[in-house]
């Protein structure tokens, strides 16, 4: 017997290699109730960022679990926002396609001021956002223009229309230039009705904006089901003034049909060094198509 047949037949026999088809080895562990992100670890991954921001533990109910895993895949990363941190009282007329608030707009292309429904008159110019390409994506959209059928000085109250809070009363558009689409009517006019102050005085600001992140966006059930203490720490993570990140409505009912829309404004109306009558105590949301072409207004009043 030559030595090498010799060495083999004392060797033990080395045990194959395990397929990946052999027994547990090539089984996907089964998810349960405690390791629910093994169903998709990418959201799981969005959702643990989501938690870490606000110093929150993972969840520990399963119906939440379950409603978290039901977010769109689509998102990836937390949302940008720009945080309003503070407004600035322009010396001079802006004239440049920045962000900012009363003024008269500073149109890309021609002027396109929208017409009130129930008025026929022009609405009031409340403010311009420039669209960063997280907000407008791949879309042609510059420029954002956001209008209110709103009273003039003194006479506000008397001419306030119920009808500005919803998104479909054609009292209030948002115009997107260049290329955006506008269904409602609109006027050439190059200069109109725009925000003042509390005295009658005309107002425009510039704003001062820090960019950050905002938690992902929760269903509506998701956030009503988290433990009352992480969803204040969600809440006061999303309740301020902005420009992008995660809008939360107070019922979630009111988010806006059509879109897919991207949050582009979220503006408390009162309490601002101009004056904007929205309602009682409103909150106004903005919002962008994914496409970047069209937009839509809404106010929620508590």
């Amino acid at each position: 017997m030559r030595a090498s047949a010799v060495a083999a037949s004392r060797s033990p026999a080395k045990s194959a290699a395990p397929s990946l088809s052999d027994g547990p080895t090539s089984q996907k562990p089964k998810a349960t109730a405690s390791n629910w992100h093994l169903r998709d670890p990418r959201r799981a991954r969005c959702w643990s960022s989501t938690c870490k921001l606000l110093g929150m533990g993972m969840p520990a109910d399963s119906a939440l679990r379950d409603a978290v895993l039901g977010l769109s895949a689509t998102v990836a990363a937390m949302p940008a926002v720009w945080r309003i941190a503070n407004y600035h009282r322009a010396e001079a007329p802006v004239t440049e396609p920045v962000t900012k608030f009363g003024g008269q707009p500073v149109w890309l292309t021609g002027p396109q001021w929208p017409v009130s429904q129930g008025w026929d008159t022009p609405m009031r110019f409340v403010c311009q956002i420039v669209l960063e390409p997280e907000l407008a994506g791949a879309g042609p959209g510059r420029l954002a223009y956001v209008f209110v059928t709103h009273g003039d000085h003194g006479s506000d109250v008397e001419d306030f229309d119920p009808d500005v809070i919803f998104p479909d009363g054609g009292e209030n558009a948002v115009i997107i230039q260049p290329d955006g689409v506008f269904d409602g009517p609109t006027s050439p006019l190059t200069s109109g009705p725009a925000l003042y102050h509390g005295d009658g005085s005309p107002a425009e600001y510039t704003v001062e904006l820090v960019r950050g992140e905002d938690p992902e966006h929760l269903p509506f059930d998701a956030y009503m089901a988290l433990p009352p203490h992480e969803r204040d720490r969600y809440f006061q993570a999303l309740d301020q003034d902005k420009i992008g990140g995660t809008a939360l409505l107070f019922n979630g009912h009111d988010w806006p049909e059509g879109g897919p829309w991207r949050p582009l404004l979220r503006l408390e109306a009162n309490g601002k060094p101009f004056y904007l009558n929205l309602g009682a105590a409103p909150v106004a949301f903005a919002f962008i198509s994914t496409d970047g072409r069209h937009g839509c207004f809404l106010v929620q009043d508590s």
